[in-house]
């Protein structure tokens, strides 16, 4: 199983928000199946050490974009089987949505 997690709140500004994603991310990680891929989307370079799996930077960061187009097909492309948003989903994605 591929899950993909929206991390574009990394790196822009230590926030709640960015420690919400780093502590879903830690505890995912720790938690899941060996058999589970992660994928983590982020808008701006990240220090990604330490991370078991891929992390793929969406373009471009603008969300009028980023959301109804980049996503989805990044996600498509990926091959991800479920994706998880902490805000707002894209409109239509080829998987299940956790937010």
């Amino acid at each position: 199983m591929r899950v993909a997690i929206d991390a574009h709140t990394i790196g822009t500004r230590r926030t709640g928000n960015e420690t919400y994603v780093r502590n879903l991310m830690r505890a995912m990680s720790d938690l899941a199946p060996r058999d589970v891929e992660f994928v983590l989307y982020h808008t701006v370079p990240i220090d990604t050490t330490g991370w078991p799996g891929e992390a793929k930077r969406i373009r471009p960061a603008h969300p009028l974009i980023r959301i109804p187009f980049s996503f989805p097909r990044a996600i498509k492309r990926d091959k991800i089987d479920v994706a998880h948003f902490q805000y707002v989903p894209p409109p239509w994605l080829p998987c299940p949505v956790v937010n």
